[in-house]
């Protein structure tokens, strides 16, 4: 008997270690890690009633977390853009991307500078600098403020030493004056 007392307290110390894992993963918005963390409790831990179903209400809270993330309701170029800021700004560059590619297909007139900006810096961060000088082109094409906001934006400081981006964002006696 004392035997099953120190396996159910062993088991249960696991089973809470893993909830809190579970737990530090979906609040860190790692939907799919946490999904898999709590499905590991619902295997592992059959006679944990109570913390099975809760887990098993955050296992459905990471599929419609995933499914939103994987089909974003973007049916505007504002929208497209806003929620590629936010996975910007989150070091989800590679959704970011998608989601400003979106954002230029659905724009409807010239103001996208900001768009080719925001696509230029996630290039950048992803260390595809050859791309990230090709948006920031056309942003600049588009507005030349925007050579002033990458000459001091701190998600271009990786292309600093590149002689091709120093170029696009000095300032010549022309455009001082």
């Amino acid at each position: 008997m004392a035997a099953d007392k120190r396996k159910s307290k062993s088991s249960e110390a696991e089973v809470h270690e893993l909830y809190g894992k579970a737990l530090t993963a979906l609040h860190s918005k790692q939907f799919k890690d946490a999904q898999k963390l709590f499905e590991k409790i619902e295997k592992d831990f059959p006679n944990e009633i109570e913390v099975i179903e809760r887990a098993r209400c955050f296992i459905r809270l990471c599929e419609r977390a995933q499914n939103s993330i994987a089909n974003p309701n973007t049916d505007s170029a504002e929208e497209a853009f806003d929620l590629g800021v936010f996975h910007h700004n989150n070091h989800g560059h590679k959704e970011a991307q998608s989601l400003f590619q979106r954002a230029l297909e659905l724009a409807d007139d010239d103001r996208t500078d900001h768009i080719h900006y925001a696509l230029a810096a996630s290039f950048v961060q992803e260390g595809d600098h050859k791309k990230a000088i090709e948006q920031l082109k056309k942003a600049i094409k588009l507005n030349a403020d925007n050579r002033f906001f990458a000459a001091n934006d701190p998600d271009f400081r990786p292309l600093a030493e590149d002689s091709s981006f120093r170029e696009l964002v000095e300032v010549d006696d022309q455009d001082r004056g």
